[in-house]
């Protein structure tokens, strides 16, 4: 049996471009997300969805009170998020997509461990979105996933 998720949208426009009199909007696809710890479940945590990004990323004020496995203790440099560098570890967590009082079952997937709060919480390809079917229609404001 699948579990569907209703998905977000979160979009404003971006405040440089709009103070030169151009309306450019900044488009996101937003789900919530918590982890398995140690006494349960981690508050819900907002995520983003980028078809963009290879991988899932997660910050460390996150992973750092979950339930995680390190898959490989070298640490790894990532590029192209944010501005320079951040460094992390490949590791495996236990986590639940939901919308409101609907939730997926237990998730495992891999991702980057990061040693920075100053990444956002991002929802990439590799284990999240090649486990799912992702629907989106921003003209009609719905979107979804699909376990």
């Amino acid at each position: 049996m699948s579990t569907v998720i209703p998905l977000r949208f979160k979009s404003h426009y971006d405040p440089e471009l709009l103070s030169e009199g151009v309306k450019f909007n900044l488009i996101r696809l937003l789900a919530d997300v918590d982890f398995k710890t140690l006494d349960g479940w981690s508050p819900k945590y907002q995520a983003i969805i980028d078809t963009g990004s290879p991988a899932n990323i997660i910050p460390q004020y996150i992973w750092s009170q979950s339930i995680n496995r390190l898959i490989l203790a070298k640490k790894f440099s990532l590029g192209g998020i944010g501005e320079g560098k951040v460094f992390g570890y490949l590791g495996e967590v236990t986590a639940r997509v939901s919308y409101r009082a609907k939730a997926t079952k237990p998730l495992k997937f891999r991702a980057f461990l990061l040693e920075t709060d100053s990444v956002p919480l991002i929802l990439g390809f590799e284990d999240f979105l090649t486990m799912s079917t992702l629907l989106s229609s921003y003209p009609k404001g719905l979107a979804s996933v699909k376990f």
